[in-house]
């Protein structure tokens, strides 16, 4: 059964995701902090964001298209490592370098899974704002709910719409 993009089967919804099928100990620490330690992110499918899980393809890349950490200014030889780092970019081929991608993206595509429990939404229950806090549903059934009415408002009003609006994270 579709919901209207959102498909639902059964009380679960299809998702999708690139990366491990388990919860991660989340370890990064910038604006997008996950609710919890242990988790994993996923998106409703259709929508989703290659941008959240490019980094997955990154570590299939081969070595000689790794370039070093770009230097913060306050290190000490900052010139010198940012001269480094300008050597390493110059002598990538990045014709060769997009043919690799194009393959890893080949072989590692996200995969859709179907999932019937509760998870934390950035999509504010009953409100239509959006904040970058986490709210937490405990189904789909009702998170689809408010998620298609955050859509249809944002299309009325001519808000410019972005998947990554629909990101969710599932604890484990």
């Amino acid at each position: 059964m579709s919901t209207g993009d959102f498909k639902i089967q059964d009380g679960k919804i299809l998702l999708l995701r690139l990366g491990p099928m388990n919860g991660q100990v989340q370890t990064h620490r910038d604006k997008f902090v996950a609710p919890c330690r242990r988790g994993m992110w996923a998106f409703p499918y259709p929508f989703h964001e290659a941008f959240f899980y490019a980094h997955q393809w990154k570590k299939y890349i081969p070595k000689k298209f790794r370039l070093p950490k770009y230097p913060d200014r306050d290190e000490e030889d900052y010139e010198a490592k940012v001269n480094v780092y300008l050597d390493a970019k110059d002598a990538i081929d990045w014709d060769e370098y997009e043919i690799k991608l194009k393959e890893i993206k080949k072989r590692h595509q996200p995969k859709r899974f179907w999932y019937g429990g509760g998870f934390y939404s950035y999509i504010k229950p009953h409100v239509n704002e959006f904040d970058r806090e986490w709210y937490w549903y405990e189904s789909p059934r009702d998170y689809i709910a408010v998620a298609k009415k955050e859509i249809i408002c944002d299309y009325k009003n001519k808000i410019t719409y972005s998947n990554d609006h629909m990101q969710i994270f599932i604890p484990c």
